[in-house]
């Protein structure tokens, strides 16, 4: 039932994307472990908005994406690779983020990471809903490195002791043959 839900989402998504003027697209420049990126947008009168951001990563990571909602607003955030399709986030918002409902603290917070980005790939983050006036978004784009040489490092390790332990093994068995 969630796998539903997850795939109505993003086919909304991809219908409200795919209607949206193609000078609504961003180009961001590569996304890099040392810096964060910065997009937002602070909407004047009530719309219905669809933004969209292209980029790159500069290396394999792990991209978490702070979003901070201020004034009337409602979004659905969503990552696209071009040759995959619709990313599934590793952790998002329990609640979807809405500000509409007029609480007393209409500001509203929520992080999504996706993992498994990897250079080379072009990416494409959208980012709609509906804004009152004065309503708007500021979202945070930062990148983590995955630490793949050490793993690799101690992947190489354990194959060479079972090597090891292998040929040793096959050894002691070539000594008792010969002994019998």
């Amino acid at each position: 039932m969630r796998r539903l839900g997850l795939l109505l989402v993003a086919a909304v998504t991809l219908l409200v994307v795919q209607h949206l003027p193609a000078s609504a697209t961003t180009v961001l420049d590569p996304i890099e472990t040392s810096s964060d990126t910065l997009i937002g947008k602070k909407f004047k009168s009530a719309t219905a908005f669809g933004n969209l951001y292209e980029f790159t990563v500069a290396e394999n990571g792990t991209l978490t994406i702070d979003l901070h909602l201020f004034g009337k607003i409602s979004v659905d955030v969503s990552l696209t690779d071009e040759s995959v399709g619709p990313m599934t986030p590793t952790t998002k918002p329990s609640a979807p983020l809405s500000t509409l409902s007029g609480n007393p603290t209409p500001n509203a917070d929520g992080t999504f990471t996706y993992a498994g980005l990897v250079t080379g790939t072009t990416y494409l983050l959208a980012i709609v809903g509906y804004a009152c006036a004065c309503g708007g978004y500021l979202a945070t784009l930062s990148l983590a490195a995955t630490p793949i040489p050490g793993a690799l490092l101690m992947f190489m390790t354990a194959l060479g002791g079972l090597g090891f332990f292998g040929w040793k093994r096959k050894g002691s068995m070539k000594a008792a043959a010969q002994a019998a």
